[in-house]
């Protein structure tokens, strides 16, 4: 049977309406999270603008963001920062690169 559902939607060029699909998972809100440097750190502007922006193309989608900024010289506010976040139950995390010996080696 799937396999037929399949090739009928295939054969009428089907594609699966994103809002729709959405709305199927909106029982349980889409929860990122973003760990990121302090935003006095200019060089991650463009980063942080490009995130919110999809952020409110999605919203209406029952996807939010949780941000947490860090002392990216300390891997140990990122480790924390990523507990705290798991603990929150955050189906995803975006993770900026830490500035430290451990991860230049």
């Amino acid at each position: 049977v799937r396999e037929r559902i399949l090739a009928i939607a295939k054969e009428m060029d089907y594609s699966p309406n994103v809002a729709a699909k959405a709305l199927a998972y909106s029982k349980k809100p889409i929860l990122f999270g973003v760990v990121m440097p302090p935003r006095e750190i200019s060089f991650f502007d463009e980063v942080r603008h490009g995130i919110q922006q999809a952020a409110e193309e999605l919203k209406d989608l029952g996807i939010r963001l949780e941000y947490e900024y860090v002392d990216n010289r300390k891997h140990e506010e990122g480790a924390s920062a990523i507990d705290k976040l798991v603990d929150m139950g955050a189906d995803g995390i975006l993770f900026a690169a830490m500035d430290d010996d451990l991860t230049r080696a």
